[in-house]
């Protein structure tokens, strides 16, 4: 077994890539522990965000939620900007994947602030936290806003030259011109 929490933590992000989720779980908790035993409030953020993840890759969303609330008070008591944006983004889109839409789209919009207004955020961060939110908004039926976000996306997603990217957000742009055209 490895040492460090650095050691603990990069074996469990690795066996989440591989698909071991259990192994990755396990993982995860070892270094809570660790970073728990040495007082260490970044490193619990990261184990506590690493078993919301295997959670939410496990299909159990509804687990991830009390990993992702602490790991959201972590975020905010850091003053982090940008691990805020990251950490209220996850916990949105496990609302999301609960049907609990409502308390994604506050926390969506302050994600995709934060990215927006802070010159570190990278255009694919701003581009991931956009796209969920267009989603979102477009579920409920907000056109014109989740048309705006897709635009925005689709910039981002092209700047970081992810093609995959434009290409949701160009099939986004065109459901909800559609659903303008409609109305």
């Amino acid at each position: 077994m490895s040492d460090t929490f650095r050691e603990i933590l990069d074996q469990a992000l690795r066996d989440r890539s591989g698909g071991r989720f259990e192994q990755a779980r396990v993982g995860f908790l070892q270094a809570l522990e660790k970073s728990t035993l040495n007082n260490d409030r970044q490193g619990r953020l990261l184990a506590l965000k690493g078993l919301a993840q295997v959670a939410r890759d496990s299909r159990r969303p509804v687990q991830a939620l009390p990993f992702l609330k602490e790991a959201t008070q972590l975020a905010r008591d850091t003053g982090d900007e940008i691990m805020i944006a990251h950490t209220i983004r996850h916990l949105a889109d496990t609302f999301c994947e609960i049907g609990q839409a409502e308390l994604a789209r506050p926390l969506y919009l302050e994600a995709v602030q934060i990215f927006q207004n802070n010159p570190m955020a990278s255009n694919l961060d701003l581009a991931n936290s956009l796209r969920p939110a267009a989603l979102l908004f477009e579920s409920l039926g907000d056109y014109s806003r989740a048309s705006s976000f897709w635009q925005e996306a689709r910039e981002g997603y092209s700047a970081a030259a992810i093609e995959d990217g434009v290409a949701e957000c160009d099939e986004g742009i065109r459901r909800c011109s559609r659903s303008l055209t409609k109305s």
